[in-house]
C-alpha cells in the first residue's frame, strides 16, 4: 500500500505504511494488515544526510502473543 504522511514538524515527516500479508485470503481484511510507521528526517545542512527510521511496533497493552503475531511478520 502507498505510504501516508501522518504528521510533519520542521524537517521530519511521520509516514504510515500498511503492508499486505502474503496470504491472499487475508487481502479483503485491510484492517488486519500490519501497520508500520517511519520517520523521514532531512536536514538543511549538507553535513547531515537524510534518514528514514522505522519506529518499533506498538502493541496495545504492551504484551505480544507470538502465535497471533506470526502471520504478520515479514
Amino acid at each position: 500500500m502507498d505510504p501516508t504522511a501522518v504528521a510533519a514538524h520542521c524537517h521530519a515527516v511521520l509516514f504510515r505504511l500498511t503492508v499486505p500479508v502474503e496470504d491472499p485470503e487475508w487481502w479483503h481484511a485491510y484492517c488486519c494488515f500490519p501497520v508500520d510507521y517511519f520517520v523521514y528526517s532531512a536536514s538543511p545542512a549538507a553535513a547531515s544526510p537524510p534518514s528514514l527510521t522505522r519506529l518499533p511496533p506498538c502493541f496495545e497493552g504492551g504484551s505480544v502473543n507470538p502465535e497471533l503475531d506470526k502471520p504478520f511478520r515479514p
